[in-house]
């Protein structure tokens, strides 16, 4: 025998004492996500109210709320690092240099078991504190000395180039040519002339006469002079005519 839809809705109501005009609470289900996605968050559920009333009765609202949140628990959140900080000084005081840089991995640290922070604590960059001033390079001559003993002066030179200055920066600070004492070594003396000292060795026939000379220093005051090279004397021929004769008396 086949009950008609009415007849069976009065059927069940009546097996579970559930008055005519009554309603039921469906399943709690969850609704939309987690506010969190790792350790503990909320999450709402909702159910839906089942009203069983019978036709012609007025619907009645399920006692109670129809939603609520609960706890969500997705596992242990992973850290995060901190900003990039300086750890100590730039290599260098200007030009191209390193410095080391930290981070941490506290913002926020891993919890319950999360990951740890992805990558390297530690990193090397480049820092340029300033552009590096030029720097000198040795002297070096140029030229020959203005003398070839006592005190001349001779060209020396340098230049700006170790390093080059860079962009915008100082230039090499003195002047880039000098003028420096050489050749200090004494000047060689020079012979005076000859002259002629005493008499010739015979009146005729050819003798012998003294000649000398005097070696005259020409050093600056304060030098040590030279000798000069050579003798100071020599032995010259003299009276090359013959003698006369002589008269003998008998």
């Amino acid at each position: 025998m086949e009950l008609r839809i009415e007849e069976t809705v009065i059927f069940i109501l009546s097996i579970f004492s559930v008055p005519a005009d009554s309603c039921v609470w469906g399943d709690w289900t969850p609704f939309g996500e987690c506010s969190t996605s790792c350790d503990e968050g909320q999450r709402l559920f909702t159910r839906k109210c089942n009203h069983m009333s019978l036709p012609g009765h007025l619907s009645v609202d399920c006692d109670g709320e129809n939603s609520k949140y609960g706890t969500c628990i997705l596992g242990g959140c992973p850290g995060s690092w901190s900003c990039w900080e300086d750890d100590g000084h730039c290599s260098t005081s200007c030009g191209n240099g390193t410095q080391i840089r930290r981070r941490r991995c506290d913002d926020p640290v891993p919890t319950n078991d999360g990951d740890e922070c992805p990558g390297e604590n530690v990193t090397n960059v480049h820092c340029n504190i300033k552009e590096c001033p030029g720097g000198w390079s040795v002297w070096t001559t140029f030229g020959e000395c203005s003398t070839t003993c006592d005190e001349g002066h001779q060209v020396v030179k340098r230049r700006c180039d170790n390093p080059l200055p860079g962009r915008d920066a100082a230039y090499c600070d003195g002047e880039d040519v000098q003028y420096v004492d050489c050749n200090l070594g004494g000047c060689p003396g020079r012979w005076g002339d000859w002259t002629a000292f005493g008499e010739c060795s015979t009146s005729c026939d050819g003798g012998q006469k003294l000649f000398t000379r005097t070696c005259n220093h020409v050093s600056l005051p304060g030098h040590l002079s030279v000798a000069c090279d050579g003798e100071n004397y020599e032995y010259k021929t003299c009276n090359l005519g013959g003698c006369p004769g002589m008269k003998l008396h008998i």
